[in-house]
């Protein structure tokens, strides 16, 4: 069975935990960059007032003191696949953190786009049961136009128990959503509004189907991600960090390394002083001999990534 929401699940439990989380382990180092210093009203206009000559020095002190230090890092792009219940790629999203323009790029791309390859067309959920990951990959850039450097590959596996963990994450569901299977003995049952996420909870939101398919749930991540990303990084998670850390790489192939962290744990944690770039991949969805695809358009796709580098 399809998940309606097991998208965004899965992409904000691994673009979070793999980006944010993980770098909790070495968080002494970015607390100024999650929560800068204040600059006080009176000192930013003192700052910006002053004009005697004999105020200068002072100028330039305080120009110096209240000056952004600089973020250690170097721009990367990577890409997030989320498995479903059964295994299949059902989610992918592509985080670019740009230094240069201070930015996260963030864009989903639908699992079910079409590519032809080799003569024969097969959809990016599927092209990872007959190439590796590093074809993978360079499919990636070749659709956006964007070199990959990290990946991680993700199933569901344990994102009740990393929620329960958390234990401080809302989210306002938009509209209210009943399904039952007595089969699966399956009940879900979720009311409209700001909730508070629990394990069970989360396990209805994965396992439901929304009317409008993929489209809607492109939509919905791009909401989501925001409001989880600001949730997440946030210092009330820091204790739980590291076991969350490591629930995550229980159930996670990655190329991504704690040395990586390091050289990189300043950028990442600029998420909330960066802006925040949410691009929708174009196309549109077709139905072609009982099949449903997604068919890209990507010279304009390679250009709005261009544009954004």
């Amino acid at each position: 069975m399809s998940s309606g929401f097991r998208n965004f699940f899965i992409t904000f439990v691994l673009a979070l935990i793999v980006f944010g989380i993980g770098a909790y382990k070495i968080m002494p180092a970015v607390i100024d960059f999650i929560i800068p210093p204040e600059t006080s009203e009176t000192e930013s206009e003192v700052s910006e007032t002053s004009s005697e000559p004999n105020s200068q020095a002072e100028s330039q002190t305080t120009s110096t003191n209240t000056s952004e230090p600089e973020v250690k890092g170097e721009s990367f792009t990577s890409i997030i696949l989320g498995k479903d219940l059964y295994g299949n790629i059902d989610a992918i999203m592509l985080i670019k953190v740009n230094k240069e323009t201070k930015s996260y790029i963030i864009s989903s791309i639908p699992a079910d786009t079409m590519l032809q390859i080799d003569g024969a067309n097969i959809r990016l959920r599927d092209l990872l049961k007959t190439r590796d990951i590093s074809f993978y990959k360079d499919k990636i850039t070749a659709i956006t136009g964007l070199a990959v450097d990290y990946y991680a590959i993700l199933d569901i596996e344990g994102l009740i128990s990393m929620t329960d963990m958390l234990d401080g994450l809302y989210y306002n569901i938009p509209r209210d959503m009943f399904y039952e299977d007595p089969e699966q003995d399956l009940v879900i049952d979720l009311k409209k509004g700001r909730t508070k996420l629990t394990g069970d909870i989360v396990g209805q939101l994965v396992r439901f189907v929304p009317e409008n398919g993929d489209l809607g749930r492109i939509e919905l991540q791009r909401d989501l991600i925001q409001s989880m990303f600001v949730q997440m990084l946030t210092l009330e998670n820091v204790s739980k960090a590291p076991s969350l850390f490591d629930k995550m790489l229980e159930n996670a192939e990655t190329n991504f390394t704690m040395e990586m962290f390091n050289n990189n744990v300043e950028l990442i944690f600029s998420y909330a002083s960066y802006s925040k770039i949410v691009v929708q991949y174009p196309g549109s969805m077709k139905t072609s001999g009982g099949e449903t695809y997604f068919e890209p358009k990507l010279d304009e796709a390679i250009s709005m990534f261009k544009s954004q580098k």
